[in-house]
């Protein structure tokens, strides 16, 4: 747990103060202890889980069988490449301040974009009769479209009343891609890590949380001070773009990997009509 902790402080702490600090060349020595903090952090976990069939050792914290599991580590990936939109909440309302916007009025302008986010996750069961494994792609996809066009307005515009529709469009795509997220993470998981599987998603977001408002806040702030607000948000929103766009990718790969709980077994049996590891459908469910 220690390991964790202060490994991924590592990470965070010197992108979070290193801004203010104007950027010390020892800044970089904590990123070097975060990855051997982390790289322990494995392989102790790894030693718990082969010390379990034995008898011996305690249940690890992140077992790696769950986590190497095919499409597991494809999903959250993906997962953590989707909350990378964290950090433009933070920077949205630093380019509203910058604009002279009073906080009511930074609430209208943001408020597309909650509705657009209350309104997706209503029309996923009406989506899936008609795209019934590409929804959390369609919502990624949604969102990279938003934030290119946003990025475009903001090229013409500091602000305009037509940012209304790709903050609506981004909405959506976010209330799209966040349950279907969870749900191919969760159905790639294996049974014997169930209970372990929300943990791994809510991880996940939380680390990318973090580094996101670390690395995209601290991109805006450095474009913001050499170019101004608009040009550091139109940046950033071309660069969670292309964030967002390959978390799409990455979500279809993972897509194509059979869930845990509907992958074939293999029966390794002697007896008259069968084979020595012949491969049987599994069993509908009653």
């Amino acid at each position: 747990m220690a390991y964790r902790h202060s490994g991924l402080a590592g990470l965070v702490v010197p992108l979070l103060v290193g801004q203010d600090l104007g950027r010390p060349w020892w800044c970089v020595a904590p990123f070097a202890v975060a990855a051997g903090l982390l790289h322990r952090f494995w392989r102790r976990q790894s030693a718990l889980e082969d010390d379990r069939p034995r008898g011996r050792g305690v249940t690890p914290l992140m077992p790696p069988t769950a986590v190497t599991a095919p499409g597991v580590r494809t999903a959250l990936v993906a997962v953590a490449l989707f909350y990378s939109i964290a950090a433009f909440f933070l920077v949205f309302s630093a380019h509203e301040q910058a604009l002279g916007r009073t906080p009511l009025q930074a609430s209208w302008d943001i408020l597309p974009l909650g509705i657009g986010f209350l309104v997706g996750p209503l029309t996923v069961p009406h989506l899936m009769r008609f795209v019934p494994r590409r929804i959390a792609a369609l919502g990624l996809g949604l969102e990279t479209l938003g934030f290119l066009v946003l990025a475009g307005l903001l090229l013409v515009s500091a602000r305009t009343a037509w940012e209304a529709a790709p903050l609506a469009v981004i909405g959506f795509g976010q209330g799209l891609a966040l349950p279907s997220l969870i749900r191919l993470t969760v159905t790639r998981v294996p049974r014997a890590f169930a209970g372990l599987a929300s943990g791994l998603v809510n991880a996940t977001l939380q680390i990318s949380a973090a580094l996101s408002v670390a690395v995209v806040g601290g991109v805006f702030a450095t474009l913001a001070e050499a170019y101004g607000s608009t040009r550091a948000l139109t940046a950033v929103s071309v660069l969670l773009a292309v964030l967002l766009f390959v978390s799409c990718i990455l979500a279809l790969r993972a897509e194509r990997v059979p869930a845990a709980d509907t992958a074939p077994q293999v029966v390794l049996a002697h007896g008259p009509g069968t084979k020595e590891g012949r491969t049987l459908a599994p069993a509908r469910r009653r």
